[in-house]
């Protein structure tokens, strides 16, 4: 898989002789975002394929530089679950860094349901099951909350197993003092689509819980191949969540397994509160069930 390359000869081979130097052949580019590219590389060292974000540190905001990339680099490093994208290296050169980590061969999972379609009950249950156990990590060993969890951001790896990647909005939470309470967060992050209602009204929010939505939605857009709610207008949208009803397209409604419909309906809860938790998700009748 591969897009189109805006790179000029130069840009390309300033890229290519950096990498060069630290053992990598440079590829083809996968990805684009906001200040970073994503490519392909090569490992000199025994040709494994990989992929390398690469940074641009001088288009990037303050905001980005001294609070979100900072963060993502200390996460990322900390990160061993099989079911999180693993990171090989950091290397940093004048205004340029790049993360290389495993290559996701398969691509992400919006690109999968759209070609595909929705996901068969099996294997949408063996996917989640894989992003909910990546999930738990976070929350569980590791004291961290995603905060951006979309189908973009579930990468396919060869085997189809499923792994979790970009930790650009990830953030580690307080545990020092548990008379503190929930340690609640108030910037706003992710994509409007898979965002909780709390987080759309800018309220401080729990955002373990805000996950837990956005995990509901993941799974609603897997089984369906559609969005829960209309996110043209963001107002109107929360309008909608805050009523609690969540309605399955006619066209595939038949075909959910009811356990299924019901734990999407236990994570798009409008109350915080009454969410699931991750490991409750995990033990729910429709993960354990044959």
């Amino acid at each position: 898989m591969s897009v189109r390359d805006s790179a000029t000869p130069r840009e390309f081979l300033r890229l290519a002789d950096t990498l060069v130097d630290k053992g990598y052949r440079l590829g083809p580019k996968i990805g684009e975002g906001t200040y970073a590219k994503v490519r392909v590389c090569e490992r000199s060292t025994d040709g494994k394929i990989m992929a390398v974000k690469i940074v641009n540190l001088k288009i990037a905001s303050p905001d980005y530089l001294n609070k979100f990339l900072p963060r993502e680099l200390s996460v990322m490093q900390r990160m061993n679950h099989k079911n999180i994208i693993n990171t090989h290296e950091v290397i940093r050169n004048d205004d340029l860094l790049f993360m290389v980590t495993d290559y996701a061969e398969r691509g992400d999972l919006l690109c999968h349901i759209r070609d595909h379609g929705p996901i068969p009950d099996d294997d949408a249950k063996r996917m989640f099951t894989q992003i909910i156990e990546a999930v738990l990590y976070l929350h569980g060993e590791m004291n961290i909350a995603h905060r951006d969890l979309k189908c973009e951001n579930i990468l396919i790896m060869r085997d189809r197993s499923v792994v979790l990647s970009d930790f650009g909005f990830a953030r580690p939470l307080d545990q020092s003092d548990p008379l503190k309470g929930k340690d609640l967060s108030k910037t706003f992050c992710g994509s409007p689509s898979y965002c909780s209602p709390e987080v759309l009204r800018g309220v401080p929010y729990d955002p373990k819980m805000n996950d837990v939505w956005s995990l509901g939605v993941l799974l609603y857009v897997m089984v369906t191949s559609a969005m829960p709610f209309d996110d043209s207008n963001v107002r109107k949208m929360v309008n909608k969540q805050v009523c609690g009803e969540i309605k399955f397209p006619p066209r595939v409604e038949s075909r959910i397994h009811p356990d299924c419909k019901r734990l999407i309906s236990q994570m798009i809860e409008p109350h915080a509160c009454k969410r699931p938790t991750v490991d409750c998700i995990l033990k729910s009748e429709w993960i354990l069930s044959k």
